[in-house]
C-alpha cells in the first residue's frame, strides 16, 4: 500500500515529507457539494483508483464505479470504509489516504514511507448505491 497526501493540508502532519504531494485530489469539485474545499488524506479515508494519463489507461466510472463511491479495504487482518478520493498520475492504483494507511498499519506510516507488502484488498462498489450522498458525515470524530 502506498500513501497519498493529496489535497487539503498535503503538507500536514504525517505528509511532511511526502514528496510527491499535490494540492488537489480528482474529485475537489465533487466533494464541494458537501462543503468541503477537498479531501484531507490527515483525516479522509480514501484511496486512489484509476489512472487516465498513461497508457494502459484504467478508468474505474466506464464500469460503473462512482465517483466518490464507497471501497472496503482488508489489511492487517480488518477491514475498513473508504471512498474513491482520488486518481493516479502514473500507472499504478491502489494507495491509501495516510488516514487510511494508519488505520491499517499503524503510527510508522508516513508521506514517504507505505506497507511493502501485497496483502491489501480494495473491494469497489458499483452502480447508484455505492455513490455518496447528503447523509454522509464528512468530519470524522477526533480518536480519544
Amino acid at each position: 500500500m502506498d500513501v497519498d497526501c493529496d489535497g487539503a493540508n498535503r503538507s500536514d502532519g504525517k505528509c511532511v515529507n511526502d514528496p510527491t504531494g499535490q494540492g488537489q485530489t480528482a474529485f475537489k469539485d465533487g466533494v464541494a457539494k458537501y462543503g468541503l474545499d477537498d479531501l484531507d488524506s490527515n483525516k479522509h479515508s480514501y484511496i486512489v483508483f484509476g489512472n487516465q494519463k498513461y497508457s494502459t489507461s484504467f478508468d474505474p466510472t466506464q464500469y460503473g464505479v462512482p465517483e466518490l463511491g464507497v471501497v472496503v479495504v482488508v489489511c492487517a487482518g480488518q477491514f475498513f470504509y473508504a471512498v474513491w478520493g482520488d486518481t493516479n498520475g502514473g500507472t499504478l492504483v491502489g494507495e491509501a489516504s495516510i488516514s487510511l494507511a494508519t488505520a491499517c498499519f499503524g503510527q510508522g506510516m508516513t508521506g514517504n514511507s507505505g506497507h511493502p507488502d501485497t496483502d491489501v484488498l480494495y473491494l469497489v462498489f458499483t452502480g447508484n448505491r455505492a455513490a455518496t450522498n447528503s447523509t454522509v458525515d464528512w468530519y470524522p470524530l477526533t480518536p480519544p
